[in-house]
């Protein structure tokens, strides 16, 4: 094949202008995915550290769809994140506490009510001498009550 007749030209298109492509060496050359290490728990362990999250977060849903659901999500975050252990109490907390908005509540749940407020106690009835005057004394008893009695009324009233 023969050049054509402005080489220089040629050249300029041919060398150093290459295209984003199959055999660009640089933009194919990526690196890696980072491996992942596998979390697995048998299933009695997962059911007990299950159970110490629930004692925290109650409303957490744990069994049927939305504990499924739940379980994926955890068992998710803790191989994304690369987890050390895998299935710990550690890891599953924090997992959870990360994930909390995200997770399904249990549609079972009820909050517990708070118990009603106690009646406040009520007072002992007074126990009172034969001269002492009751701290509901009326107008009329006062007035005819002696002045020891008067005193000694006074006296528990502001002690009352």
């Amino acid at each position: 094949m023969k050049p054509p007749a402005n080489i220089e030209k040629y050249r300029a298109v041919c060398s150093g202008h290459r295209r984003a492509g199959y055999h660009n060496r640089e933009e194919n050359e990526t690196p890696a995915p980072k491996l992942k290490r596998a979390v697995s728990a048998e299933v009695p362990e997962i059911r007990r550290i299950i159970a110490e999250i629930k004692k925290k977060y109650p409303w957490l849903a744990d069994t049927g769809d939305a504990g499924n659901r739940n379980l994926s999500k955890i068992f998710t975050w803790l191989q994304d994140n690369d987890a050390a252990d895998g299935w710990t109490q550690h890891n599953v907390e924090v997992a959870v506490q990360v994930l909390l908005p995200e997770l399904d509540s249990d549609p079972k749940y009820v909050p517990s009510q708070p118990p009603p407020p106690s009646a406040p106690p009520k007072p002992e009835p007074e126990k009172l001498e034969p001269w002492q005057l009751p701290l509901t004394a009326s107008k009329q008893q006062l007035h005819k009550a002696s002045p020891e009695a008067l005193k000694d009324y006074l006296r528990r009233a502001r002690e009352a």
